[in-house]
């Protein structure tokens, strides 16, 4: 039997992250999110590279193709002579591919959906939205500090255009349309555990 993967994008202050944390959580299934970038830099030997904060500022966004450096270090699973947006991308496909293979498991962001379906896998792509307001709300309360509306609406324009641009950049598609995925999930409908049940009950249905 294959293994069952679920890839989600979201909507910054969506609440994906955490619903797909949940989802993993109630399956007893693996869940790779924030922990990829780390794997990623140990995986291609970058952690002793004096670029280290550029490849971690270049997780999930593009190269800029007018004004970039190109780098040549790391293992000998590192692209040499790549942007480090590249760099990083690349490092984490591979451990995508990987993960895929090992066991069931739901992953967030990075192209993952993509990347696993030219890859021959079979997965459930999955977008989760929620008006701005929600999610507005969302970062306020969960932020580490109290922060304004205008600010939290700042983050949420400048996430969601580096979000857009990498996906775009990686896949040719448009990040936010709902043919771009299998399934679309407004969390402000259904609420966290609405989207959790939801996650659960697409994954008891994959063959």
């Amino acid at each position: 039997m294959k293994n069952r993967i679920i890839c989600i994008n979201r909507k910054y202050g969506s609440a994906g992250s955490e619903i797909g944390r949940l989802a993993a959580e109630k399956l007893g299934i693996r869940f790779y999110d924030r922990d990829l970038l780390k794997k990623a830099i140990e995986y291609g030997d970058l952690d002793k590279s004096k670029a280290l904060e550029k490849f971690i500022e270049s997780e999930e966004t593009a190269p800029n193709r007018f004004t970039y450096r190109l780098y040549d270090t790391g293992n000998e699973h590192t692209q040499k002579q790549s942007p480090a947006a590249d760099i990083i991308f690349d490092l984490e496909k591979q451990l995508i591919e990987k993960a895929a293979e090992e066991s069931d498991c739901i992953i967030i962001g990075r192209c993952a959906g993509d990347i696993l379906e030219k890859a021959g896998y079979d997965t459930v792509n999955v977008f989760i939205t929620a008006s701005e307001d929600y999610r507005a709300e969302y970062i306020d309360c969960n932020s580490d500090s109290d922060i304004t509306r205008k600010t939290a609406e700042k983050q949420i324009e400048a996430v969601d255009r580096h979000r857009a641009e990498f996906f775009r950049n990686y896949t040719g598609k448009v990040w936010d349309s709902a043919e771009s995925y299998d399934i679309v999930i407004n969390s402000e409908s259904l609420g966290v555990d609405g989207a959790v049940e939801i996650l659960c009950g697409i994954y008891s249905h994959m063959i």
